[in-house]
């Protein structure tokens, strides 16, 4: 049986909730009572545990879509360059977009970063020519069109294996979503 208190004062969870965090990586589906029985604790334990970290907002279950199977055949990222008086106006416009996936405020030759995805590619140019560009502040727009998805980002986090030595133990792939091929 796991402890139930944390490994360290600095953790928000502890090795039972990375435990549960490991099954629900190998498989999303299981149910209360097979992570439990699983751990060695109750199927109450489990859910009052998970139920926590959600509300705590250490994990959250998402949807995944096959992009090209839901008419979105047009991935891209978009590197922005903004004045910097008008980021947060950029990027809470590109956030209130359907069409955005993942939008970020980076270092470097860029001030924002945003994955979205569409229909097409006349659907991506106006995005990027009638409303990015048209953003006050915004004074350069990158596009990067991906041509083929390898690693999708919605993969564990692999913080929560540190505490495994036997390697055999992991997910074979590493990743909980597979790479979306036809």
């Amino acid at each position: 049986m796991l402890s139930d208190g944390p490994s360290s004062v600095d953790s928000t969870i502890d090795k039972l909730d990375r435990a549960i965090l490991r099954s629900l990586v190998r498989d999303v589906r299981a149910s209360y009572k097979s992570i439990a029985d699983s751990l060695g604790v109750s199927h109450n334990t489990v859910r009052a545990r998970m139920d926590r970290m959600i509300d705590e907002k250490v994990f959250k279950f998402l949807l995944v879509t096959n992009p090209s199977k839901v008419g979105l055949s047009v991935t891209a990222y978009l590197l922005i360059k903004a004045e910097s008086a008008d980021l947060s106006t950029v990027i809470s416009a590109l956030c209130g977009r359907r069409e955005t996936m993942y939008a970020g405020l980076t270092l470097g030759e860029s001030d924002i970063i945003a994955l979205v995805q569409f229909s097409g590619p006349e659907s991506l140019y106006r995005f990027v020519h009638d409303f990015v560009r048209m953003l006050p502040g915004v004074t350069d727009v990158r596009t990067m069109v991906v041509c083929e998805t390898v690693k999708p980002l919605s993969s564990h986090d692999p913080r929560l294996f540190e505490d495994e030595c036997d390697a055999a133990s992991l997910p074979e792939s590493g990743v909980t979503v597979a790479s979306f091929r036809d």
